[in-house]
């Protein structure tokens, strides 16, 4: 009567080694000597009757048991407590892990949004400096048409007031005379004044705008390349939260449909077959020698 038993458990694990080396070094002690305190001598069972191991590249962790049949119940229950303190456990550490991957989910994605408002202010910048520029060249052209206006009124005035100079005839005559100087050096500092505005102030005006703008232009790059990154960045923790996997049972434990080893009886019958066999090859053998 054969009466060893094959007994196997299989779970899934993300990190199958830890499972192991928890297993081995805690929860099968553990239970096996809690097990053992109530049970009768001959119902002892051993850590030697385990095996643990995660095959090669694989999350999953094997709990082998080869023990005698009448153990079975206690194999059964051992495997299966060991079985759930680790599914518990790793729950538990499977929620941190998940409340840690929400958590910098939401720390990225209100990134995301911050950077996304940056964006858009630096776009209303630009636009603002570009129109701001738009006006200045506005402003370049009516100065032009102001300096060719007041430069054709000189141009005119100019001769007609070095004539009246040479002809004054009377005080009013001069009168009229010192007030047309007059109007031709206001207009002469209106010309200067504008001419050092078009010629100075405005191109400085314009150069300020100019690098304003391609300051802004590449905080743009650099907040597009950011928030590309940041995309990014929220998709793969995305992706890593929905590929966590609680820790879970594929196959409870159960024990294997044939018997693997021989009962005590059946060791004790074959034994005294073999010495048997063994007694008469001796007799022969002392025999022959006689004989010979």
């Amino acid at each position: 009567m054969l009466h060893f038993i094959f007994e196997r458990a299989l779970l899934y694990v993300d990190q199958p080694q830890n499972a192991v080396a928890q297993i081995e070094t805690a929860y099968l002690p553990t239970l096996i000597y809690q097990l053992n305190s109530k049970a009768t001598p001959s119902h002892k069972i051993g850590k030697q009757f385990f095996t643990v191991s995660s095959p090669d590249k694989s999350t999953l962790v094997c709990i082998t048991a080869h023990a005698p049949k009448k153990r079975a119940s206690m194999v059964t229950n051992i495997e299966s407590s060991a079985l759930g303190l680790l599914v518990s456990d790793n729950a538990k550490l499977t929620a941190v892990s998940r409340a840690s991957d929400e958590a910098n989910i939401a720390n990225m994605q209100a990134n995301a949004q911050q950077i996304k408002t940056s964006l858009q202010n630096t776009l209303d910048q630009e636009k603002a400096a570009q129109s701001e520029f738009g006006l200045l060249k506005k402003t370049d052209a009516l100065l032009q048409r102001q300096i060719e206006k007041i430069q054709n009124n000189l141009s005119m005035v100019l001769p007609l007031t070095a004539r009246s100079s040479t002809k004054i005839q009377s005080n009013a005559t001069a009168l009229t005379t010192i007030i047309q100087s007059n109007q031709v050096s206001q207009e002469q500092r209106h010309l200067f004044a504008l001419q050092m505005q078009r010629a100075v102030s405005l191109p400085k005006e314009q150069i300020s705008l100019q690098n304003q703008i391609k300051a802004l232009q590449r905080k743009q790059v650099d907040l597009v390349s950011q928030q590309a990154t940041t995309s990014a960045q929220i998709q793969a923790a995305k992706s890593a939260l929905s590929a966590i996997q609680a820790t879970h049972v594929v196959r409870p434990p159960s024990p294997s449909t044939f018997p693997v080893g021989p009962s005590n009886a059946v060791i004790v019958a074959l034994g005294a077959f073999l010495g048997l066999l063994l007694g008469i090859f001796a007799a022969f053998l002392r025999s022959a020698m006689k004989a010979a």
